[in-house]
């Protein structure tokens, strides 16, 4: 069996070729499909990867992407020419995931981003015209995406999800609501970095407590809530840091000036945020739990924060399974009140029991949520499609 993979990935060497190093496209997809084909490799599997960068023409001022391929052993990725004008890019997308998938060697099982749509369109024709099955990685349901803003594009999307001849859901509320075919499905809320194996936390201090938030600074994700929260219960020596962007950026930076303990980084590169989280106290995820779109999610940088060995807050999503429970600091009314009592409590806490808490959750997620480990599940699953 070989894999060609269809996502929209990048990494710090795709960064520094056509964007002079900024950290200016978003990680959280990037780093979840590129965790996961490195564990199939890592799990023996000649792999190809077609990459779709999400640049636009506020990130990428050029009129033409061009695209190249990097080569590892068993690793083969190919970052797709682009031309970067809306209409024209779908077409060139299209075009390009059609020829990549048409010519692809033969044993070949197709893995598609289903919210990455001009090149699985391309892609899910060329394999049906080769006879290649195809597995849909659903991340996040096509109507609580942007790009689905109109009835035309929501019915493209649904039609990309629905080429698939199996699914990888985040979450089985999701089967519930795509898999209405009843196809073979596997249900992986996400993986850990198996390299983060050799990293160590920093000891935890009784005199300087780190908070850190990282990912999307969107106000439907508890931002604003959060940093309300902190400023009633924060004590001197206690930060709360915040990394990413989103429609909230322009008050919490105005938040900022106001509030010195309060940080806001913007964008960064993720190793420079999993530096950060390997040195903190506390790291929080204050999604709200009342939007129907909480069922189908379970946000990737749980996994990450986990990983890192320190203690982690998060709301109780309904996408998060109950396996979980011994490893997550939870807070459960969608009220900063509620939200700042249990801060309050975890920052109150001695540092080994931080520290218990945070080492519990990382042994857990290595052994048993680590990037090869549930490679090994999808490359078993598509063996027996």
């Amino acid at each position: 069996m070989r894999v060609l993979y269809i996502a929209s990935v990048f990494d710090d060497g795709c960064l520094k070729k056509r964007f002079g190093g900024k950290p200016v496209l978003p990680y959280a997809a990037s780093k979840y499909n590129t965790l996961l084909f490195e564990g199939i490799v890592k799990n023996g599997v000649k792999t190809d990867v077609l990459s779709v960068v999400p640049i636009n023409r506020n990130c990428y001022k050029k009129l033409f992407f061009k695209g190249y391929t990097v080569k590892k052993e068993n690793l083969s990725v190919r970052f797709l020419s682009q031309i970067n004008f809306p209409i024209l890019k779908n077409i060139f997308n299209i075009f390009g995931g059609f020829c990549r998938v048409l010519f692809a060697p033969k044993d070949s099982v197709i893995i598609y981003d289903v919210l990455v749509v001009s090149a699985s369109i391309g892609a899910l024709g060329a394999a049906k015209l080769r006879g290649f099955k195809k597995i849909g990685i659903v991340t996040d349901l096509p109507k609580f995406q942007p790009i689905s803003n109109s009835p035309f594009m929501l019915k493209i999307n649904d039609k990309v999800v629905a080429g698939s001849d199996a699914y990888i859901f985040l979450t089985k509320q999701m089967n519930d609501e795509v898999n209405i075919a009843k196809k073979p499905y596997l249900v992986l809320e996400g993986h850990a970095n198996v390299d983060m194996k050799d990293k160590v936390h920093m000891p935890f201090s009784r005199d300087e407590k780190n908070i850190i938030y990282a990912g999307a600074i969107e106000k439907i994700y508890g931002i604003e809530m959060l940093c309300e929260a902190f400023v009633e219960i924060a004590a001197p020596g206690e930060y709360l840091h915040i990394y990413g962007n989103g429609d909230y950026a322009e008050e919490l930076s105005l938040l900022a000036k106001e509030n010195e303990n309060i940080i806001y980084h913007g964008n960064c590169p993720n190793y420079e945020i999993v530096e950060a989280e390997l040195g903190a106290t506390l790291l929080v995820n204050p999604r709200p739990t009342d939007g129907e779109y909480t069922k189908f999610s379970f946000p990737s940088k749980t996994l990450e924060y986990m990983v890192s060995g320190t203690p982690v807050l998060s709301s109780r999503l309904d996408g998060i399974p109950g396996e979980y429970e011994n490893y997550i600091f939870y807070f459960d009314e969608n009220t900063k009140e509620s939200l700042g009592k249990q801060m309050r409590a975890i920052l109150d806490l001695p540092p080994e029991e931080l520290a218990k808490k945070g080492s519990m959750a990382r042994d857990f997620v290595l052994e048993k949520k680590n990037n090869v480990v549930q490679a090994k599940k999808i490359v078993d699953f598509c063996r027996l499609l």
